[in-house]
This record gives structure tokens, sequence and C-alpha cells, in this order.
């Protein structure tokens, strides 16, 4: 029913439907709780979707995810609240959780805030490195003009890089005047 209410744009239907959940004391899994998620992001309740995510299980990285994004798409800067939500909850960042995290910094231009939750969520949890976690990392510090660590980044992460990466690196360089840099960049987009 949840779901009608979504394709039928009916928050309020919506919210009675979870009202009637909270009232009857049932219970809240993945499913029912990523739909809940999912419907307050659709009419830009990031509050509700915020709060509901804080009270689901440990195994809701979708859900902070999904509430992570809605942030990036709905231009409202994230809190370092979502992100210790997630921690709090023990969920354990996944390399998701970090691209959604990542994404939006670069979009608010939060390098600070980006390279700290990049080097602690490697430090303490152990994550599995992703190419788009290195790929996010690239970008936010070649959009800074942090071309040298952006490059180290690329060239030091345990997977190879790869044309994208090169490519956004390269036109960061060219936006910032690095030539050095650019001509490693430009060599590895084409190797001919």
């Amino acid at each position: 029913m949840l779901k009608a209410c979504c394709l039928q744009e009916s928050e309020s239907q919506g919210k009675i439907i979870h009202a009637h959940i909270v009232e009857n004391d049932l219970a809240l899994d993945i499913s029912l709780g990523n739909v809940l998620v999912d419907m307050y992001i659709k009419y830009g309740n990031l509050e509700d979707a915020r709060k509901l995510t804080a009270l689901m299980s440990i195994e809701q990285a979708k859900a902070w995810n999904a509430v992570i994004l809605a942030h990036a798409m709905t231009n409202s800067e994230i809190s370092s609240c979502d992100f210790e939500g997630i921690l709090r909850e023990g969920i354990g960042p996944r390399g998701r959780t970090l691209v959604s995290i990542l994404s939006t910094c670069m979009h608010y231009g939060l390098l600070e805030e980006g390279c700290s939750h990049f080097k602690h969520i490697w430090e303490n949890f152990r994550c599995s490195p992703m190419p788009e976690n290195y790929s996010c990392m690239g970008d936010l510090l070649g959009r800074a003009g942090c071309l040298n660590e952006a490059s180290d980044i690329l060239r030091t992460m345990p997977l190879p890089s790869n044309i994208v990466m090169s490519t956004s690196l390269l036109t960061h360089c060219k936006m910032h005047g690095n030539m050095d840099i650019g001509k490693h960049c430009f060599k590895h987009v084409n190797p001919g």
C-alpha cells in the first residue's frame, strides 16, 4: 500500500499508514522501513526520513544511503549527524555509503569533511575499497585544486585507475592550469 501512496503522490495517506504501524507497534523490517524512507524522500521530507532511518535496525545501510543521496539531490547539505548516525547504529559503512557521503561532500565543496570521512572509514572499518570511492575522492580533491593529492590518491590506490578517473583529473588540471600533472594524465588517457 505504501508503494501505491508513492505512485499516487499521496503523502498524507502514507503518513496515516506509518502512524498505524507505530500505533499498533508493528515490526519495522528492512523492506517496510526502506519503503517508508523512500516515501518521505520522494516528498522532500528529509527530516522524517532521517528520523525513521535512525530508528531502523543495524542492517539499514540502504536507507542511510537514500537519506544521504537525497541531501545531495535536494541541495540540502548533509549534516555530520547523518554520518555519525551510521556509525552509531553499528552499520559499518560500506563502499556505496562512502560513495554517497563523498559525492555529497564533493557537491558542496566540503573538502575537509570528505577527507576526514575517507580516512576514518579505511582506518576504522577496513572496508573493501571500491573504484568509485577513489574516483570521488580524486574528484573532490581535484575540484578543490589539490591536484598533487588527487594524483597521489589515484596513483597509490590498491586498484588500477581507469580512464574516467584520469580524464576527470585531466579536466581539473586544465581548470587549475597544472600542466605537469595534466601531461601525466594525458599519457594515461591517450597512451598512443
